[in-house]
């Protein structure tokens, strides 16, 4: 349901039982090449994870702050190649107090592994070990530093331009991690009308990008750009198809599968 004049939103959800390990086979991940989690039935999603990990199946997970009291979150996130999350999960989960310490505690020390935090209007982050994309400058050391050249990148940016990125590499006591920030899509506020299913579709890009291997400079401007374009119709309609695209936001290797 959305508001009309504040253009908030309220989803109504009813909750079923949960679906046991014990009622899914292994062969459900036959013909699969990329597996999206969002939390649900966690502990049959566990089980599932284990199942691609083996076969090397990359997990996006979307992980929810409602899933901190799971005991099966920890496993779950060890499974997950992409990991993406709102700005609170990585402080809560972590006990820190830098969003990007946190970040950097969840990716760990594994190579493959991806944190992709959404910041709502103020657009998104990725973090990867620092040997997965070349390094760049400037290099920052905490969340407040990078906010303070991103309020310049922005400044230079006109509205209803693709997002666009600005390429970093955070430093901590942890080591060096790349990080990329984009920008949301910026669309004049009398444009938005819905943002009901926004999350969705960014974490659908997301899925797409990882199973059509695109560079991960290019991964966040192609969920921001139709995370927005979605909210400027009711439901999906505001949605571009594939060959609506503008062709700069497309640039993936195709697959085989």
């Amino acid at each position: 349901m959305v508001e009309e004049k504040s253009k908030s939103r309220t989803c109504i959800y009813n909750p079923c039982e949960d679906v046991l390990p014990s009622e899914v086979e292994k062969n459900i991940l036959d013909g699969v090449s990329v597996l999206l989690l969002d939390g649900k039935h966690i502990q049959t999603a566990c089980e599932v994870a284990s199942w691609a990990s083996v076969r090397q199946i990359p997990i996006v997970l979307d992980c929810e702050t409602e899933l901190l009291e799971s005991e099966f979150l920890p496993s779950l996130i060890s499974l997950a190649t992409h990991l993406k999350c709102d700005q609170r999960f990585p402080r809560e989960y972590t006990s820190s107090e830098d969003l990007l310490e946190g970040m950097a505690i969840l990716l760990g020390q594994r190579n493959e592994r991806t944190i992709i935090v959404t910041l709502g209007a103020s657009g998104s982050l990725l973090m990867t070990q620092a040997s997965s994309l070349e390094s760049s400058n400037p290099q920052v050391t905490s969340y407040a530093n990078l906010m303070e050249h991103v309020s310049y990148f922005i400044g230079t940016i006109p509205p209803k331009q693709h997002p666009r990125c600005l390429k970093t590499t955070y430093v901590s006591t942890l080591g060096e991690m790349a990080l990329i920030y984009c920008c949301p899509y910026l669309l004049p506020k009398e444009e938005m009308v819905d943002t009901t299913g926004a999350g969705d579709i960014f974490l659908g890009s997301i899925a797409f990008s990882v199973l059509h291997r695109m560079p991960l400079e290019r991964m966040l401007p192609l969920a921001s750009y139709l995370a927005g374009s979605k909210c400027t119709a009711v439901g999906v309609a505001g949605l571009p198809y594939l060959h609506q695209l503008p062709q700069d936001l497309l640039q993936y290797h195709t697959t085989s599968q």
